[in-house]
């Protein structure tokens, strides 16, 4: 499938007011071999062109999501039929990894069937449309190679497990990381294979994966005096280089191997990292130091791999800093204005907000 430049896609219209409008509509769709990415077993993402001015389709799809494609083989007639469900993404974060594209579609597949020298006829290969050659229809291309040296050194995860806990008490917790190798899928709600035991403050939509910059164990080397740790030591995901807080702002969206994620809060610890490292009230140690790394938003589900280069996507002008946002919450509570500035920040994660809310509320009671 990723050699192909062409497929069919059929969708309909259905208005239970108005019958007469009711119909199916067919149409195709094409584009440089390899303008069908499959982000996963279960996903593709294909982008729409200019050329489609009647926007049948897409007006289809925005009242019923539900759609068939249609593969073609020319070479051997084998045709691979797709249904499932599609979306709309207009965003830029979605578009720029297609040039030309004016908006990009996510195809969600139930179900497939494959079947070989389905068509009695074949074709050959002419060439390519015209429109390919104008300016703007460029092959797809990953975004440049930031100026920096962001990268994914390693992928961490764990199942929840049972542990002793403070006062000899039996807890279940999914901190203890352990690196692994290969293509990971990452998911809207985390890491193939990764898990978390406390659902209320881990995990979930906004927190699907934490990060956390290799250049901190050396800090916390030297502040331990260890020399112990190992990739995943501070429960984190994602161990990444050139990903500092002070760096990175809430919002910011990047491409990780195949999937696109936007940061969406700081890291808040728990005493079950002070369990992990035992150190007596390391997770304080930890929050103080404001190295507290920050989670991902899965926007575009996809595989990673350690290694991985991390390209940066998108930055909003206004927004803050990983560092700053949780300085104002737990350092610099006075700064209401700065509380105020974050609770802006579309990206921030809902539980952050309430938080900041909060924390204006208390100042202000009768919200003069």
């Amino acid at each position: 499938m990723r050699a192909r430049d062409t497929f069919f896609i059929a969708s309909r219209f259905h208005d239970e007011t108005d019958a007469a409008f009711n119909g199916f509509d067919v149409s195709h769709r094409g584009g440089q071999p390899g303008f069908v990415i499959v982000s996963h077993s279960k996903q593709l993402l294909f982008p729409d062109y200019a050329g489609n001015r009647m926007f049948n389709t897409l007006g289809n799809i925005q009242t019923d999501p539900h759609c068939g494609l249609l593969f073609i083989d020319f070479n051997s007639g084998t045709t691979l039929q797709l249904t499932g469900n599609a979306e709309i993404l207009w965003d830029d974060a979605h578009t720029k990894r297609f040039p030309g594209a004016q908006r990009v579609i996510v195809f969600s597949i139930d179900a497939m069937v494959r079947i070989d020298n389905a068509l009695p006829l074949h074709w050959q290969f002419g060439e390519a449309s015209p429109v390919f050659s104008m300016p703007g229809f460029e092959m797809p291309v990953a975004p440049p190679p930031p100026q920096g040296s962001m990268r994914l050194k390693t992928i961490s995860i764990a199942m929840p497990q049972d542990v002793d806990g403070p006062k000899g008490r039996n807890l279940a917790t999914g901190i203890f990381k352990q690196p692994v190798d290969g293509k990971i899928m990452l998911s809207r709600m985390g890491l193939q294979g990764d898990g978390q035991a406390d659902l209320r403050n881990h995990g979930g939509s906004f927190r699907a994966v934490y990060v956390y910059d290799t250049s901190h164990y050396e800090h916390w080397a030297q502040a331990l005096e260890r020399d112990d740790f190992a990739p995943g030591q501070f429960g984190e995901n994602f161990t990444v280089a050139g990903m500092t807080e002070s760096d990175i702002h809430i919002g910011d969206r990047f491409r990780i191997g195949d999937a696109l994620v936007e940061v969406s809060q700081p890291r808040v610890p728990c005493f079950k990292l002070t369990l992990k490292m035992g150190a007596d009230g390391f997770h304080e140690q930890f929050l103080n130091s404001n190295r507290c790394g920050f989670y991902l938003r899965v926007i575009e589900e996809g595989f990673v791999t350690a290694g991985d280069a991390i390209m940066p996507v998108h930055r909003d002008p206004d927004s803050l800093s990983v560092a700053r946002v949780n300085a104002l919450l737990f350092h610099d509570k006075g700064n209401l204005e700065g509380a105020r500035r974050a609770l802006d920040i579309p990206a921030l994660s809902l539980g952050w907000k309430e938080s900041f809310q909060a924390q204006l509320d208390k100042a202000d009671p009768a919200g003069s």
